[in-house]
């Protein structure tokens, strides 16, 4: 193990780099930002594909970390630490989608390859932009707006109806930074729930009866080629 002064390497068992011609445009050697369960079960399939795994990870015992051929614990928001991931690697891709996209735009600006791109990062990283940016792509959604005091809240009531969602708008998942307003009652309640960590930025959301959650996933490649996934029911 070699420590640095912003990050350390981890060795695992280190195989071989994979020797592909450059003409196929194949990945030799894929990094990923995060090492939590999703980056170790990409790590499963790049390895079947001969590929050369490098993962970059805060913390040093991640899930994905004894799959990697190397393991950098680093901050990923750290250009520099990022810098040196690329070093390593002939493309970078996201476990999730935390990252500073400022901090991938330099690493893109040094000629390495990000996908998704810091610009996707960042569409996506606000839920109240990742609404907007669908809404305006012609996409249904729910009724939404954005909030800087509890009086909005209230106002989105009146405009909206209850039930409704009061949501943060970076940094909320699995059910985290959301909670739902059912009666007006609850409106300071949650107001204060969400921002008592300190000051973030919110927006509400209509509520949506639903039965059911459907999911599929779509992928496409640099060539243009696509494959859609089968739906599934969560």
């Amino acid at each position: 193990m070699k420590h640095h002064s912003r990050y350390l390497i981890q060795t695992a068992s280190v195989r071989p780099r994979a020797q592909l011609p450059a003409a196929t445009g194949a990945v030799a050697t894929l990094g990923i930002i995060g090492g939590g369960q999703l980056a170790r079960m990409t790590a499963m399939s790049a390895l079947t594909l001969g590929c050369d795994v490098v993962v970059l990870e805060r913390n040093p015992a991640s899930p994905a970390a004894t799959l990697a051929t190397h393991a950098l614990v680093g901050d990923w928001d750290d250009p520099a630490v990022l810098g040196r991931l690329a070093s390593h690697v002939d493309v970078v891709t996201l476990e999730n989608e935390f990252v500073d996209p400022q901090a991938l735009e330099a690493l893109e600006r040094t000629g390495c390859m990000v996908w998704p791109r810091a610009r996707t990062v960042a569409l996506v990283q606000d839920k109240c932009v990742q609404k907007e940016t669908l809404r305006e792509a012609g996409i249904p959604v729910v009724p939404f707006r954005q909030v800087a005091t509890v009086d909005d809240v209230h106002a989105a009531a009146d405009e909206f109806g209850v039930p409704l969602v009061l949501k943060a708008r970076r940094d909320a998942y699995d059910g985290r930074g959301n909670r739902t307003i059912r009666s007006r009652a609850d409106v300071n309640e949650a107001w204060r729930a969400l921002r008592d960590a300190g000051p973030r930025a919110l927006y509400v959301e209509g509520w949506c009866e639903f039965t059911m959650e459907l999911a599929t996933i779509v992928t496409r490649g640099r060539d243009g080629a696509m494959v859609t996934y089968p739906v599934v029911e969560r």
